[in-house]
């Protein structure tokens, strides 16, 4: 195995450490750890050398931590090898010698870390390359020093946002914070760093120098006080303590800058090894990194089929849903064909695009029509039309009736089986499911559905429209609700089954937001309507007939449907009030409706029943065989619906609890309430 850290010394005593780890990224794999440290102790051996570029061989500089053991059994080699490259890169910055980082590629994580360890950093100017440290989206924290150098670089409050919030950004904002020292463009990018060390061959970090003063002051200021308190309470606000990681961050921040740098990179390594224990680290990085990455590469595809582009697309329904795709597609590059019943309606797809946005030639690319002629020379045509199948049935069949015998068909229907719909279409091997989210332009997932009779080459053209918005797809097999909307109803229906039961509706709305989902059950139904919520009950009951089970929710469904007349948020009343300029509230008249039950439960209940109820949901579609991969279920629940991120997922929830503890718990909700908690 060849050396990962290559050596090369020029006739100016510039050393070129070439990070070059086997594999596509560059890790901070003990191996690499290793390696690295035998170089920078060589550079700062070697006579002859007056510093030394740090580079990278790949495309990007380095991707961070090696997270392949987390979760396992190896934790303690984690650890011992981010203590050594914290040691490294300590030794590097007080060796007497000038290191610059020349940031040719993304930064991330570790990669970061060891760019502000260096001297100098010089970042390409061109490029979409980032700069960042995402570890608390993982459930981790930087433990190779970013907690203590980067607040020492830019001060603790500038320092606050990118480290809490794990955003990237590109090297011109890195360079405006103080972070990147020089842009050049990306072919100079190691010419200018070899040039830096020569320019300054014995370079200090200002932290190392005598009366070193943190930018902006440190905790004892009043002003930096104030932000690392509002910073806790915005954190409380928005994780409800579910994210242990960015506590410790802030702790780590906070404690390590009343510190000299050697003390508060030990209290870093602490709060790291804490972070790196948990469930919540294990959970999050098989699903967010290692899951996710996965469905990324749309492992699902079919091989041998041919890679789809897509010059021309088209979409029925210039509603929300329809006016997102067109949007996302016509950002893509595709010339977009929008038809709806009017030329005033079809409109629509132009104005929303506009008010999301879109500049002059994505505009240009979105052409309303009327007429379904127009899709002629579409590569696929996507209906986004209102849920009901009648309706979808007579789009579908006049769109095959019109576009070339290959163009592919696809629903964007959320509960329709595809099967069914797909008769309509004539041509059923050439018809498939893609079920965006909502907002389609900022969701990141696709939900493609493979219905009984879609061939090879349609479900390719699903995944290959996917990538080419660039968004995360999954694949699952047909059936009612097919994973998401099916496992996400469980939601709903509980959060309305408790209201009928009279659960205080804000105890319901606040357990939701605890347990960890992004809204209330009572809102999100809201947000959807009741009338549609009611339309997909009766298409269910007429497709289903004496088999059909009622929802725990129908009753209150159909209440406010018809009886309350309270269809929704569109409407401006539902569970809530939505008076203009107002913020929205819970409707006096639910108390009436529903009256409160004398007896109360405890939160900790609400909270394990919305959980509970959707994991068994899922655990049911796999066993019907709508969804084959649990891990994909895991990435769509997190990025379709918003299911706690720290647990993993659906399916990982069981895990993350517990297989014991699950079960025990399961059992007690099906002898309180019943069947839909069974197993």
């Amino acid at each position: 195995m060849s050396d990962p850290i290559r050596y090369e010394r020029d006739a100016d005593g510039v050393v070129t450490l070439t990070w070059d780890c086997e594999g596509p990224v560059n890790v901070l794999s003990a191996a690499a750890v290793a390696a690295f440290e035998r170089a920078v102790g060589r550079v700062l051996d070697d006579a002859d050398a007056v510093g030394a570029v740090v580079a990278s061989a790949k495309r990007d500089y380095i991707a961070g931590l090696d997270l392949s053991a987390v979760g396992t059994e190896r934790l303690a080699t984690i650890a011992d090898g981010i203590d050594a490259f914290a040691r490294t890169t300590r030794r590097m910055e007080t060796g007497g010698k000038t290191f610059v980082a020349a940031l040719g590629g993304t930064a991330l994580g570790g990669g970061a870390e060891l760019a502000l360890a260096c001297h100098r950093r010089v970042g390409a100017a061109d490029g979409d390359a980032r700069f960042g440290f995402p570890e608390v989206t993982l459930g981790l924290i930087p433990g190779g020093g970013g907690t203590q150098r980067l607040p020492r670089l830019i001060g603790i409050v500038r320092s606050l946002a990118p480290l809490l919030e794990g955003s990237r950004m590109r090297f011109s904002e890195a360079a405006k914070l103080g972070i990147v020292d020089e842009l050049v463009p990306a072919p100079d990018v190691v010419a200018a760093a070899k040039a830096a060390v020569r320019a300054a061959p014995r370079a200090v970090q200002p932290w190392d120098v005598r009366g070193f003063v943190f930018p902006g002051g440190t905790p004892r200021d009043p002003a930096v006080a104030d932000a690392l308190a509002i910073a806790a309470a915005r954190l409380r606000a928005k994780t409800w303590g579910n994210y242990p990681a960015t506590r410790d961050l802030l702790a780590a921040v906070y404690e390590g800058s009343l510190l000299d740098l050697e003390s508060g990179l030990r209290v870093e390594a602490r709060y790291f090894r804490a972070a790196l224990a948990r469930p919540e680290a294990r959970a999050m990085v098989e699903t967010l990194f290692f899951a996710t990455n996965r469905a990324k590469r749309v492992e699902a595809r079919p091989p041998g089929e041919p890679r789809r582009t897509f010059a021309r697309v088209g979409v029925v329904g210039a509603g929300m849903m329809g006016a997102g795709i067109a949007l996302a597609a016509a950002r893509a590059g595709a010339r977009v064909v929008v038809l709806d019943r009017d030329a005033e309606t079809a409109e629509r797809a132009r104005t929303h695009a506009t008010a999301n946005g879109a500049d002059a030639a994505t505009l240009e690319r979105i052409a309303p029509t009327t007429e379904y002629g127009d899709f002629a020379e579409c590569d696929l045509v996507i209906e986004a039309v209102y849920e009901d199948r009648a309706v979808k049935e007579s789009v579908i069949a006049r769109v095959r009736a019109n576009a070339s015998p290959g163009c592919v068909l696809a629903s964007n229907t959320s509960t329709l089986p595809i099967g069914t719909l797909a008769a309509a279409s004539a041509s059923p091997e050439r018809f498939v499911g893609i079920h965006f989210f909502s907002p389609v332009e900022r969701m990141a997932l696709v939900e493609v559905i493979r219905g009984p009779a879609t061939g090879d080459a349609a479900l390719a053209t699903a995944l290959d429209f996917a990538r080419f918005l660039g968004k995360t797809p999954i694949v699952v097999n047909d059936g009612r609700g097919f994973f998401t909307s099916r496992v996400f109803a469980t939601y709903v229906h509980e959060g309305l089954a408790m209201l009928s039961e009279g659960v205080v509706p804000a105890t319901i709305e606040n357990a939701g937001r605890l347990a960890g989902m992004a809204v209330g059950p009572l809102a999100v139904a809201d947000e959807v309507g009741f009338g549609l919520l009611q339309s997909v009950v009766e298409a269910t009951r007429r497709d289903l007939g004496a088999a059909y089970v009622p929802g725990p929710g129908d009753a209150a469904i159909a209440a406010f449907a018809d009886e309350l007349a309270r269809p929704g948020k569109a409407a401006g009343r539902g569970v809530y009030d939505y008076a203009p300029g107002a913020k929205k509230a819970l409707w006096p008249g639910l108390a009436q409706r529903w009256p409160r039950a004398a007896r109360q439960p405890d939160v900790e209940l609400v909270k394990r029943r919305l959980l509970f109820v959707q994991t068994l949901e899922a655990l049911r579609c796999r066993a019907a065989g709508v969804i084959a991969d649990p891990a994909m279920g895991d990435v769509a629940s997190i990025l379709g619906w918003g299911f706690p991120a720290f647990t993993g997922g659906v399916f990982s929830f069981v895990r993350f609890l517990g297989a014991e503890r699950f079960e025990a718990e399961r059992a007690r909700l099906a002898d309180a309430y019943g069947a839909r908690f069974a197993r």
